[in-house]
């Protein structure tokens, strides 16, 4: 049972830091082309993984997740420093940041779905023998199921339009001033919001998510792959 909590463990750990350090160091990188330098000053246009860890976003919350049996794993990683003052368009600029960490994590998802099927191809064989090379290629699945969960989900989620979600800040640029300024002043309070609704509201918010993420995990990895990922959840 204990080689088994800390096989699952690992297996989302992984993706879940890259697929965090993905998202942050797009947006990173669409700030640097729309004209802010900030993030690429402060070293966060990197795709390791360390550069983009908050302790408690991408490591203990996913964890302790993962140890309660909880129905969902998420995580997060440090916002990206970004000073739209220096967009050369700010509400183009604020839209194309925004839409960059939801579109890395649908690359992800799409590559986690290429990885699995060509695992698949390659070591069908092995795994059905049983082989020590047939549980490496097991163990390759089951990350690239977690990756494209953890990608669909990240997807999904920073849509929605709640502070401090990708989402938000993209509805926001065509609200009034006067409003914008208000949902300004609720993002500080946005991820005890999130948790809230995490634990008060999850299963409502789930069924809602997830009818958009199964669909997507689907086309990636296949149904035979999307059941895979159900059982491994």
């Amino acid at each position: 049972m204990l080689l088994e909590s800390v096989n699952k463990i690992v297996v989302i750990a992984l993706p879940v830091v890259f697929a965090v350090g993905v998202h942050e160091a797009a947006h990173g990188f669409a700030a640097f082309m729309m004209g802010d330098d900030t993030a690429k000053r402060a070293g966060r246009i990197s795709l390791n993984p360390i550069r983009h860890i908050d302790p408690f976003g991408s490591v203990l919350l996913p964890l302790l997740l993962v140890l309660t049996g909880a129905s969902f794993v998420f995580g997060y990683a440090r916002p990206v420093p970004i000073n739209p003052a220096r967009f050369r368009e700010w509400k183009k600029g604020i839209i194309v940041v925004s839409m960059a960490g939801i579109c890395a994590n649908l690359v992800c998802l799409a590559l986690s779905g290429l990885g699995f099927r060509l695992v698949l191809y390659i070591g069908k064989d092995a795994i059905l023998s049983g082989s020590l090379l047939g549980i490496f290629f097991t163990e390759m699945l089951l990350v690239f199921c977690a990756s494209a969960l953890i990608n669909a989900v990240l997807a999904v989620f920073n849509m929605i339009p709640l502070p401090p979600l990708d989402g938000s800040r993209i509805v926001t640029v065509f609200l009034p001033v006067h409003l914008q300024k208000r949902v300004a002043s609720v993002e500080r309070f946005g991820i005890m919001i999130l948790l809230f609704l995490f634990i008060f509201k999850a299963q409502e918010l789930f069924r809602f998510i997830n009818m958009l993420i199964m669909p997507l995990v689907t086309l990636a990895l296949g149904k035979d792959g999307a059941q895979l990922m159900l059982n491994l959840f």
